[in-house]
């Protein structure tokens, strides 16, 4: 499967009404952040139709920038799902060596409890 194809299966996989919530989330956060902010402290000199088309430019840039993080975010968590799947999946067990560390001894030694 070439990574165009990959990709494509991965996004269609994709949770897009959760994506579109998030999104609308950011454009609205976006959007009362900068018309309060911008009015309080008059960031820019413009007014009226002006001032809310920026503040909607710049409330829709940050939505697409939501929307494009959460795809890439679903598409990895996807991604990273399959891989442990695979692992487990295996029939053979993999076993893992851990090697005992002093410290571990020390606090071995300082968690015993004596009662008298």
């Amino acid at each position: 499967m070439s990574i165009m194809e990959n990709f494509i299966k991965r996004v269609k996989n994709s949770d897009f009404k959760d994506i579109a919530i998030r999104a609308i989330k950011t454009f609205v956060e976006a959007f009362i952040s900068y018309i309060t902010i911008d009015g309080v402290f008059e960031i820019t000199d413009t007014k009226g139709f002006k001032r809310f088309l920026l503040t909607t430019g710049i409330s829709a840039l940050a939505a697409g920038i939501s929307a494009v993080w959460n795809l890439a975010m679903e598409i990895v968590s996807q991604k990273v799902a399959e891989e442990l799947d695979e692992l487990v999946d295996d029939d053979e067990p993999k076993a893992i060596e851990v090697e005992e560390s002093e410290t571990d001894e020390v606090i071995e030694e300082e968690t015993e409890v004596t009662v008298g």
